[in-house]
Protein backbone atom coordinates (compact mmCIF):
# COMPACT_ATOMS: atom_id res chain seq x y z
CA UNK A 1 0.00 0.00 0.00
CA UNK A 2 1.13 3.76 -0.29
CA UNK A 3 0.22 5.78 2.21
CA UNK A 4 0.57 9.75 2.72
CA UNK A 5 0.04 10.63 6.60
CA UNK A 6 -0.89 14.33 7.11
CA UNK A 7 -0.18 16.03 10.34
CA UNK A 8 1.33 19.28 11.55
CA UNK A 9 3.61 17.65 13.98
CA UNK A 10 6.34 16.16 12.47
CA UNK A 11 6.92 13.88 15.72
CA UNK A 12 3.19 12.54 15.56
CA UNK A 13 4.07 11.12 11.79
CA UNK A 14 7.34 9.73 12.43
CA UNK A 15 5.44 7.39 15.75
CA UNK A 16 2.89 6.40 12.89
CA UNK A 17 5.68 6.30 10.27
CA UNK A 18 7.84 3.82 13.22
CA UNK A 19 5.04 1.73 13.72
CA UNK A 20 3.70 1.03 10.73
CA UNK A 21 7.37 0.17 8.83
CA UNK A 22 7.33 -2.43 12.05
CA UNK A 23 4.22 -4.35 11.09
CA UNK A 24 3.98 -3.38 7.39
CA UNK A 25 8.13 -2.81 6.14
CA UNK A 26 7.13 -3.11 2.69
CA UNK A 27 4.48 -0.30 1.89
CA UNK A 28 5.54 3.11 0.70
CA UNK A 29 5.11 6.01 3.60
CA UNK A 30 4.54 10.23 2.24
CA UNK A 31 4.50 12.32 4.95
CA UNK A 32 2.73 16.16 4.77
CA UNK A 33 2.77 19.12 7.84
CA UNK A 34 0.49 21.05 5.46
CA UNK A 35 -2.27 21.09 2.68
CA UNK A 36 -0.10 22.65 0.14
CA UNK A 37 2.17 19.76 0.97
CA UNK A 38 -0.07 17.10 1.06
CA UNK A 39 -1.72 18.70 -2.38
CA UNK A 40 1.70 18.41 -4.18
CA UNK A 41 2.23 14.64 -2.85
CA UNK A 42 -0.98 14.13 -4.46
CA UNK A 43 -0.45 15.90 -7.59
CA UNK A 44 3.31 13.95 -8.21
CA UNK A 45 1.73 10.44 -7.02
CA UNK A 46 -0.46 8.60 -9.37
CA UNK A 47 -1.62 6.11 -6.72
CA UNK A 48 -2.35 6.79 -3.07
CA UNK A 49 -4.10 3.46 -0.87
CA UNK A 50 -4.33 5.51 2.42
CA UNK A 51 -4.47 8.58 3.85
CA UNK A 52 -3.94 8.87 7.57
CA UNK A 53 -5.48 12.43 8.40
CA UNK A 54 -5.41 14.59 11.20
CA UNK A 55 -8.87 16.76 11.68
CA UNK A 56 -7.20 19.59 13.44
CA UNK A 57 -4.93 20.67 10.09
CA UNK A 58 -4.10 24.23 9.74
CA UNK A 59 -6.14 26.14 7.33
CA UNK A 60 -5.69 26.65 3.86
CA UNK A 61 -7.76 29.60 2.89
CA UNK A 62 -6.74 29.46 -0.88
CA UNK A 63 -8.42 26.19 -0.85
CA UNK A 64 -10.75 26.81 1.34
CA UNK A 65 -9.34 23.99 3.65
CA UNK A 66 -10.12 24.91 7.49
CA UNK A 67 -9.29 21.30 8.90
CA UNK A 68 -8.48 17.78 7.77
CA UNK A 69 -12.41 17.02 7.45
CA UNK A 70 -12.22 19.35 4.52
CA UNK A 71 -8.94 17.90 2.91
CA UNK A 72 -10.88 14.33 3.37
CA UNK A 73 -14.10 15.59 1.18
CA UNK A 74 -10.89 16.65 -1.72
CA UNK A 75 -9.51 13.45 -1.54
CA UNK A 76 -12.17 11.35 -2.51
CA UNK A 77 -12.57 13.37 -5.25
CA UNK A 78 -9.45 12.68 -6.88
CA UNK A 79 -8.84 9.46 -5.39
CA UNK A 80 -12.12 7.72 -4.68
CA UNK A 81 -10.98 4.37 -4.16
CA UNK A 82 -8.39 5.46 -1.23
CA UNK A 83 -8.74 4.93 2.45
CA UNK A 84 -9.26 7.37 4.31
CA UNK A 85 -8.67 7.42 8.14
CA UNK A 86 -9.28 10.28 10.65
CA UNK A 87 -7.10 10.96 14.12
CA UNK A 88 -8.70 13.69 16.10
CA UNK A 89 -7.63 14.92 19.36
CA UNK A 90 -11.12 16.07 19.80
CA UNK A 91 -14.22 13.75 21.91
CA UNK A 92 -16.83 15.68 22.46
CA UNK A 93 -19.94 13.98 21.30
CA UNK A 94 -20.90 16.04 18.55
CA UNK A 95 -17.69 16.75 17.16
CA UNK A 96 -16.88 13.50 16.69
CA UNK A 97 -20.56 12.77 15.32
CA UNK A 98 -20.06 15.50 13.05
CA UNK A 99 -16.78 14.48 11.56
CA UNK A 100 -18.16 11.09 10.95
CA UNK A 101 -21.15 12.58 9.27
CA UNK A 102 -18.91 14.96 7.14
CA UNK A 103 -16.45 12.04 6.16
CA UNK A 104 -17.76 8.78 6.27
CA UNK A 105 -13.58 7.91 7.01
CA UNK A 106 -12.62 4.04 7.00
CA UNK A 107 -11.20 3.76 10.19
CA UNK A 108 -11.55 6.70 12.84
CA UNK A 109 -9.55 7.04 15.86
CA UNK A 110 -8.82 9.30 19.03
CA UNK A 111 -5.88 10.52 19.72
CA UNK A 112 -5.93 8.88 22.90
CA UNK A 113 -7.00 5.60 21.77
CA UNK A 114 -4.26 5.50 19.44
CA UNK A 115 -1.41 2.95 20.42
CA UNK A 116 0.43 0.89 18.16
CA UNK A 117 -1.43 -2.12 18.19
CA UNK A 118 -4.49 -0.07 17.60
CA UNK A 119 -3.16 1.80 14.67
CA UNK A 120 -2.16 -1.60 13.22
CA UNK A 121 -5.60 -3.26 13.35
CA UNK A 122 -7.10 -0.41 12.16
CA UNK A 123 -5.07 -0.64 8.73
CA UNK A 124 -5.35 -4.33 8.96
CA UNK A 125 -8.83 -3.86 8.98
CA UNK A 126 -9.22 -1.31 6.03
CA UNK A 127 -7.18 -3.90 4.06
CA UNK A 128 -9.98 -6.55 4.99
CA UNK A 129 -12.70 -4.28 3.63
CA UNK A 130 -13.98 -3.35 6.90
CA UNK A 131 -14.51 -0.33 9.00
CA UNK A 132 -12.56 0.69 12.41
CA UNK A 133 -13.88 2.92 14.72
CA UNK A 134 -11.86 3.22 18.14
CA UNK A 135 -13.15 2.67 21.61
CA UNK A 136 -13.83 6.49 21.68
CA UNK A 137 -15.62 7.14 18.69
CA UNK A 138 -17.95 3.75 19.02
CA UNK A 139 -18.85 5.55 22.59
CA UNK A 140 -19.20 8.57 21.54
CA UNK A 141 -21.42 7.34 18.12
CA UNK A 142 -23.77 5.17 20.52
CA UNK A 143 -23.96 7.92 23.51
CA UNK A 144 -25.57 9.91 20.50
CA UNK A 145 -27.87 7.93 18.93
CA UNK A 146 -29.10 7.43 22.30
CA UNK A 147 -30.58 10.92 22.04
CA UNK A 148 -32.25 10.84 18.80
CA UNK A 149 -32.71 14.55 18.67
CA UNK A 150 -29.30 15.08 18.26
CA UNK A 151 -29.03 13.35 14.91
CA UNK A 152 -30.52 16.32 13.41
CA UNK A 153 -28.31 18.71 12.04
CA UNK A 154 -30.28 21.90 13.06
CA UNK A 155 -30.88 20.35 16.17
CA UNK A 156 -26.55 20.59 16.94
CA UNK A 157 -26.23 23.65 15.39
CA UNK A 158 -28.92 25.28 17.84
CA UNK A 159 -27.20 23.71 20.90
CA UNK A 160 -23.90 24.62 19.56
CA UNK A 161 -25.18 28.63 19.73
CA UNK A 162 -26.74 28.21 22.57
CA UNK A 163 -23.61 27.26 24.29
CA UNK A 164 -21.63 30.58 22.33
CA UNK A 165 -24.16 32.70 24.02
CA UNK A 166 -26.84 33.29 21.19
CA UNK A 167 -30.42 34.72 21.40
CA UNK A 168 -33.04 32.69 20.27
CA UNK A 169 -34.12 35.41 17.56
CA UNK A 170 -30.33 35.20 16.33
CA UNK A 171 -30.00 31.72 16.46
CA UNK A 172 -32.76 31.68 13.72
CA UNK A 173 -32.10 34.64 11.46
CA UNK A 174 -27.99 32.44 11.42
CA UNK A 175 -30.53 29.18 10.50
CA UNK A 176 -32.71 30.35 8.29
CA UNK A 177 -35.67 29.51 11.02
CA UNK A 178 -38.30 30.87 12.91
CA UNK A 179 -38.14 32.04 16.24
CA UNK A 180 -40.93 29.71 17.20
CA UNK A 181 -39.33 26.66 15.67
CA UNK A 182 -36.15 27.51 17.34
CA UNK A 183 -37.78 27.40 20.67
CA UNK A 184 -39.90 24.10 19.84
CA UNK A 185 -36.67 22.58 19.27
CA UNK A 186 -34.96 23.90 22.49
CA UNK A 187 -37.89 22.59 24.23
CA UNK A 188 -37.78 18.98 22.97
CA UNK A 189 -34.07 18.62 23.36
CA UNK A 190 -34.42 20.11 27.56
CA UNK A 191 -37.00 17.37 28.05
CA UNK A 192 -34.06 14.79 26.33
CA UNK A 193 -31.79 15.93 28.57
CA UNK A 194 -34.59 16.83 31.71
CA UNK A 195 -33.40 20.02 32.36
CA UNK A 196 -36.13 23.29 32.82
CA UNK A 197 -33.90 26.61 31.07
CA UNK A 198 -31.36 26.54 28.46
CA UNK A 199 -28.95 27.09 30.58
CA UNK A 200 -29.25 23.88 31.99
CA UNK A 201 -29.67 22.70 28.87
CA UNK A 202 -26.05 23.96 27.56
CA UNK A 203 -24.67 22.85 31.33
CA UNK A 204 -26.09 19.23 30.65
CA UNK A 205 -24.80 18.91 26.91
CA UNK A 206 -21.49 19.64 28.23
CA UNK A 207 -21.40 17.52 31.20
CA UNK A 208 -22.62 14.89 29.28
CA UNK A 209 -19.81 15.73 26.70
CA UNK A 210 -21.87 16.45 23.88
CA UNK A 211 -20.28 19.69 23.02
Amino acid sequence: MNFLIVDDHPLIIEGYVHILESAYPYFSYHKAHTVDQAYAIMKRENHIDCFILDFDLPPCEVRSIWDGADLAKEIRRYFPRAKVVMVTAHDEILTVYNIHKKVFPDAYMIKKDVTAAVLVKAVECIQNEDRFYSDTVKKCMTQIAQKELMWEEHNIQILMLLAKGYKIKDIGDLLSLSGSTVQKRISLMKEAFDVLDNGGLVREAVKQNFI
